[in-house]
């Protein structure tokens, strides 16, 4: 696919399309003790837009160009506070960042990843309660210290792992925020 160009003079411009951009991806952690492992953004197959809006396996379109600065895990469908205990309350469930397949740019605590006001907002003290979200904020996101660009036909995957003995399925939606750019193709 070309990018449409235009000349001025004597020199030549590409143009784009810049936009604000999140691009989201939605997997279970499944209930039970043990190492749980998911990958997001592997996969959009069998999954709806409520789910992800990845359109092929692994990676964006080719010609695009996305820069990431912030990241978020959102736990959804009203998650128990006893089940996110078992999966963040230790500490030590990670969120790692494969490129290319299997080289590690980072791994992280999954905590310093939150969304609203926190992983752990629960209504009230008994572990049978609603967690909410709370509000985003500004301070309530992993705001990256530099961008993570990743571009089109690049693979990528967020992988996450936890040690959990959570007695529910608990979905977790990762989503990346930041700036996407494409070309403009002419008719």
């Amino acid at each position: 696919m070309a990018t449409t160009t235009i000349k001025v003079g004597e020199r030549k411009f590409s143009l784009y399309d810049v936009r604000p951009y999140c691009l989201y991806d939605t997997e279970t952690i499944t209930s039970g003790a043990g190492t749980k492992e998911v990958y997001f953004f592997r996969t959009p197959e069998n999954k709806t837009i409520l789910d992800t809006n990845l359109k092929q396996f692994s990676t964006i379109q080719t010609g695009w160009k996305f820069e990431v600065a912030e990241i978020r895990l959102i736990p959804l469908e009203s998650a128990a506070a006893s089940d996110l205990e078992a999966i963040f309350g230790t500490g030590q469930a990670v969120l790692s960042y494969l490129k290319e397949g299997d080289i590690e740019i980072f791994t992280f605590p999954a905590v310093m990843f939150n969304a609203g006001c926190g992983l752990h907002g629960c209504t009230t003290h008994s572990s049978a309660d609603i967690v909410s979200l709370g509000l985003p904020t500004a301070t309530a996101v992993m705001r990256l210290p530099v961008r993570l660009i990743i571009y089109g036909g690049q693979t990528f995957n967020f992988v996450f792992r936890a040690s959990t003995g959570g007695s529910n399925d608990v979905k977790i939606r990762c989503c990346l925020v930041g700036i996407l750019q494409r070309g403009v193709v002419g008719a």
